[in-house]
């Protein structure tokens, strides 16, 4: 019972929201308790937005998954903790929004976009880069403003780190439309596969750019992670499962590994 109530949380998915602040943190060398307060706020958002997720995605016939995961639950208790997670998350931005009021359009237009793809989750490639908007960039954005590095907002090597990230995001996140049956996967098995490559390859070469203009090598192994899924899809098939809950597994390992270079390097 105990681990249902945990499931609901998608704690393993917080990844996706905490990897992008830990980057900014990392490349612009700032000091990681100082925005602790940050990284719980985007975790509630995070919570919230996956919650939202599953009450749309529990319609869907083919969701299997989301079905069983919100199985007993009304969704006016799924609104009720997603609502309070999110506004846990927003209580925690509101002294920084009075500082930065430019932070509360950033987070509401994370919220917006979030909510856009909950919406039109049936519109390819379109949601998956609607997701990386509200999920990297913004996130990424909402720090560097906090810690009054705006001359330049973002420097070459950033823009290239962040594009590269994006493109990352939209691989993994065709790929986990794929195996849940989401609009991506009406498309032949060859397009699928096309869409998956193509973008996992430009996350690679902008990866390598924005490795050489920040000369911050020891990022190289974080670059290279698309090649896995490269070689999953080197053949045009159905995805298993497995695939899924593998790319999951490396997006925590890349956030603990991101925490260990902060506090050490």
């Amino acid at each position: 019972m105990i681990s249902r109530r945990i499931e609901i949380l998608r704690l393993d998915y917080l990844f996706a929201v905490i990897v992008p602040t830990l980057m900014a943190i990392f490349l612009n060398r700032l000091d990681l308790k100082k925005y602790w307060n940050l990284i719980v706020a985007f975790s509630f958002f995070g919570i919230s937005g996956n919650i939202i997720n599953d009450i749309f995605d529990r319609k869907e016939d083919t969701d299997l998954e989301a079905q069983d995961r919100t199985k007993g639950y009304k969704n006016k208790e799924l609104w009720a903790i997603a609502i309070v997670s999110g506004t846990l998350g927003l209580t925690l931005l509101v002294p920084i929004i009075f500082v930065f009021p430019i932070i509360g359009l950033y987070s509401g237009l994370a919220f917006g976009l979030v909510i856009i793809y909950c919406v039109k989750k049936k519109i390819p490639i379109l949601n998956q880069v609607l997701l990386a908007m509200s999920h990297i960039i913004i996130p990424y954005l909402i720090i560097k403003t906090i810690a009054d590095l705006i001359h330049p907002l973002l420097s070459l090597g950033e823009f290239f780190f962040l594009i590269a990230l994006l493109f990352f995001a939209v691989s993994g996140q065709t790929v986990h439309e794929i195996i849940d049956g989401d609009a991506i996967s009406r498309f032949s098995l060859k397009t699928q596969q096309k869409v998956v490559i193509v973008s996992a390859l430009f996350s690679i070469i902008f990866g390598f750019f924005a490795i050489i203009l920040l000369q911050n090598y020891i990022l190289i192994g974080l670059v290279l992670i698309p090649v896995g899924t490269i070689y999953s899809f080197r053949h045009p098939k159905k995805s298993r499962k497995s695939i899924k809950d593998t790319g999951i597994i490396m997006g925590n390992l890349v956030m603990v590994f991101l925490i260990v270079l902060i506090l050490y390097y």
